[in-house]
């Protein structure tokens, strides 16, 4: 059963929780009234335009770095941040946009397929040639990106790696 938390009810708007989770979390949201508007501010910021991205306040201040958004999405924050974030978002518009802003791009992001033209397709596979060029091919574990091995002794020259990646 999940917590009424800012990251749940971004989830929940995003519409990326199970259906178990979705109806238990709504029951939530409609009982209490906070969390209700919470969920409608959530959705008036990210609509609003001109909101400017978070400034930070000073040295100290963590909230506005885009790698700690990142890791509270990513649940790695540590709980002190987490919890300096997550007031920080309930009291500045700008935060809150931010944050629920990129956890909406991410979902869309990381759920909708990516449609490549067929036309970009062809010339995509048309720049590397076989058996890295293959369509349906399935990556070798194996073989490093672009499909050549480098010799075992070349692995740690680092003059050997500059001049092949300055080849290409």
């Amino acid at each position: 059963m999940p917590r009424l938390t800012l990251r749940t009810l971004l989830a929940y708007i995003d519409d990326t929780l199970n259906p178990t989770e979705t109806r238990s979390l709504g029951r939530k949201v409609a009982a209490s009234d906070e969390a209700r508007e919470l969920v409608e501010r959530i959705k008036k910021v990210t609509r609003r335009r001109g909101l400017k991205t978070p400034v930070p306040t000073d040295a100290d201040d963590e909230t506005a770095d885009p790698n700690t958004v990142a890791e509270y999405l990513d649940n790695t924050l540590d709980s002190d941040t987490l919890k300096q974030l997550e007031e920080t978002c309930l009291a500045s518009d700008v935060h809150l946009a931010e944050v629920a802003a990129c956890h909406q791009i991410l979902t869309l992001v990381l759920t909708e397929p990516v449609r490549v033209p067929p036309r970009a397709h062809r010339r995509m596979y048309g720049l590397q040639s076989a058996p890295a060029a293959t369509p349906g091919r399935r990556p070798n574990k194996k073989l490093p990106v672009g499909g050549v091995r480098t010799p075992e002794r070349d692995r740690g020259s680092t003059t050997t790696r500059t001049r092949r990646c300055s080849s290409v």
